[in-house]
């Protein structure tokens, strides 16, 4: 159970302020407390995205922060460009919490994308996470991200992979997909290469394979 850091009383996860002293405590809240706050999106058409990103900004002003979308921070690729994070949490003191919206079909517990946790990674904020969304049923999973700008970390169901360790095993993961490969992957998918085969040939692994193949149109579900 969470301890206040005030009063050194166990308290629960879902409190916000502290039974006993009063204190807020909000830093406390993990991904499944989260979670169970965001509760999920009422699926229409295709605007996951965006009724994920409002969820989130309608909780933070509910709970009191300065909630923001689209948040600027310097981009860490290209010098003098900026990216933007869906939404921040502040209060006076800074960012506490940060939240980078991704919609997946499967696996919800998985963080797949490079760019957005490392945009997170640039960010001072107490709590970053990557929120996978759900497209089929509007639930999400939060998944907290740590580390530094130049040591990928992504915590999978509390285990963390480092960006090289991966790269063993699949030596073009997470990098940016060329005109070439995405033609080569249209034309061998159309002719009936497995998932598996594609994602040897292309060095990638089989998630990253079938969210490309989505996004080209070939795949999806």
């Amino acid at each position: 159970m969470p301890i206040c850091s005030k009063c050194n009383k166990e308290t629960h996860a879902e409190y916000r302020y502290c039974p006993d002293c009063g204190s807020k405590l909000w830093l406390n809240w993990d991904g499944v407390v989260l979670a169970k706050l965001f509760v999920g999106v009422e699926l229409t058409g295709k605007r996951v995205h965006k009724l994920a990103q409002y969820r989130l900004w309608r909780i933070g002003k509910e709970l009191g922060f300065f909630s923001i979308t689209e948040f600027a921070v310097p981009d860490l690729v290209q010098k003098g460009r900026t990216s933007l994070i869906d939404v921040v949490w502040k209060t006076e003191d800074g960012i506490e919490f940060a939240f980078e919206i991704r919609t997946k079909a499967q696996e919800l517990d998985l963080v797949t994308t490079r760019k957005d946790t490392m945009k997170l990674q640039n960010l001072s904020a107490r709590k970053k996470f990557i929120v996978n969304v759900s497209n089929k049923t509007g639930k999400a999973y939060f998944n907290q991200i740590t580390g530094e700008p130049n040591e990928l970390i992504m915590v999978i169901q509390n285990k963390s992979y480092n960006l090289d360790e991966i790269r063993r095993k699949h030596p073009r993961a997470y990098e940016n997909w060329t005109d070439n490969e995405d033609f080569e992957l249209s034309k061998c998918y159309q002719e009936g290469l497995s998932i598996s085969l594609l994602a040897e040939k292309h060095q990638r692994n089989r998630g990253a394979i079938r969210s490309r193949l989505k996004k080209l149109g070939l795949m999806k579900y």
